[in-house]
């Protein structure tokens, strides 16, 4: 739900009467003074002389002075927003001295006296239940959104382990004109409800992307068909060369696995989509070789294990590879990734019954890539430490050339807790260092091996 919208004048009366909300009534000289960011005379000054819209209601000890929100809102909406350089006063007239803006535009037939309120700049956000609410640095709301759903305050997946994302609403100016759009994801614990927003500065929504709305297509795999709605995972921002920023958001099948990520320029059009058969989590766009990449990776169904996409960032399109046709998709859009790698699943993943993924994709250096295959995140013992990375880590070139694979530091430390529980008959070794290999990577045609670091 926008700001609310200020009433009819055939509604005055009933709308001051009505129930109000409590960010929507703004109460006393104080609160309108302190929303307008100004001194409480100067509100006053503004009510008598340029109509700011108060309101007055009879109580047992006089007049109670209020406001509504919305009222405010489109009140300054009318107000010049740059104000021309001033123009003295008479001298037979008092100076004005306004904290804000005070402009005497000279016109034919007289002068106009025009004010330039400046607007709160949104600051924090909060949640309510189902609302989500904006505020400025004080903590006053400057609007707020109603959704279908229970908000949560962070991002989990369906095991309840957290998810790549824990930051769900991000202040932005994404096309450079000095105002912070907000983009927010919706983390439901309906997974058909997860959705993400972009909001302007005002509240209103510029775009959003919404399960069985904005993501509507119908996917063909083999013989089967995949039907929206398809829930939203994550957003990333990107900065493009012009100053301005797109946002890359990743929505999925909570019940099957295809899932894509598209690309939204900064006022909301659809530049590029990718689809995988697998759950993506990481997009990360890195300058490699020369060569903007956007890198898509997650897991990847057709080998139970993780997978990881290079595209070119400026021509997203197409579907992941795959040789067994229930996996490959019939009706994706044209195109295909530069590179496609599958990375092996571990004797950890198998002991759990997880699926590995592509969690992180980092650039160490401006030659040098590292690509984080989660194998298991979820707690390995009763009483256990939480959290251990079991993790497989793969070093790359400029040339995408596979230089280097080794386990992180704490995978031996899972592996230990998953021996000590009965979970694996072996201590850490030889077996495992062989694991790290072979790597899959697409040549076109089909997925030939990496067996050793090139």
């Amino acid at each position: 739900m926008n700001a609310p919208q200020p009433p009819k004048p055939e509604d005055g009366a009933r709308a001051q009467n009505r129930p109000l909300a409590d960010d929507e009534l703004i109460r006393y000289w104080d609160g309108i003074a302190a929303f307008l960011q100004v001194s409480v005379k100067t509100a006053q000054r503004y009510e008598k002389e340029f109509g700011l819209p108060v309101r007055r209601k009879r109580g047992p000890k006089g007049a109670v002075v209020y406001a509504l929100r919305g009222e405010l809102e489109a009140w300054l909406a009318e107000q010049p927003q740059t104000p021309p350089p001033p123009t003295p006063v008479p001298a037979r007239r008092r100076p004005w001295v306004w904290p804000l803006a005070l402009a005497v535009l000279i016109a034919a037939g007289g002068a106009a006296y025009v004010i330039a309120v400046s607007r709160p700049r949104p600051e924090a956000w909060r949640l309510d239940q189902h609302r989500l609410l904006v505020t400025d640095a004080r903590g006053v709301t400057l609007w707020n959104h109603t959704f279908d759903t229970v908000l949560q305050p962070a991002n989990f997946d369906r095991q309840g382990a957290p998810a790549v994302q824990p930051n769900i609403g991000e202040f932005v100016d994404l096309d450079g004109d000095g105002r912070r759009e907000f983009l927010f994801l919706v983390v439901s614990r309906d997974e058909y409800k997860k959705a993400f927003y972009c909001f302007e500065h005002d509240g209103s929504v510029r775009f959003s992307v919404r399960p069985g709305v904005t993501v509507a297509r119908t996917l063909r795999y083999g013989e089967n068909t995949f039907a929206p709605p398809y829930g939203v995972a994550r957003f990333v921002v990107v900065d493009e060369p012009d100053g301005r920023k797109s946002v890359l958001v990743i929505s999925y099948d909570p019940t099957w696995f295809p899932s894509v990520v598209q690309k939204y320029d900064a006022a909301g059009r659809l530049n590029g989509e990718f689809w995988n058969d697998g759950r993506l989590w990481e997009a990360k766009v890195v300058e490699l070789g020369g060569r903007r990449l956007l890198f898509a990776g997650g897991a990847n169904n057709e080998h139970h294990a993780a997978g990881l996409a290079v595209l070119d960032y400026n021509h997203i399109a197409g579907s992941a590879p795959a040789t067994n046709p229930h996996y490959r998709c019939a009706n994706c859009p044209a195109g295909g990734p530069l590179a496609y790698f599958v990375f092996p699943q571990t004797d950890v993943a198998r002991a759990v019954n997880a699926w590995p993924h592509v969690w992180r994709v980092n650039l160490d250096a401006p030659d040098r890539l590292s690509v984080w295959s989660l194998q298991t995140r979820e707690p390995l013992a009763q009483g256990g430490p939480p959290g251990l990375p079991g993790a497989l880590i793969y070093g790359f070139d400029s040339q995408l050339k596979l230089r280097s694979a080794e386990h992180v530091e704490g995978y031996r430390a899972v592996h230990g807790i998953l021996t000590a529980a009965g979970r694996l008959d072996h201590a850490f070794g030889p077996r495992d260092e062989r694991e790290l290999y072979p790597v899959l990577r697409w040549n076109g045609r089909a997925f030939e091996q990496v067996t050793r670091p090139q």
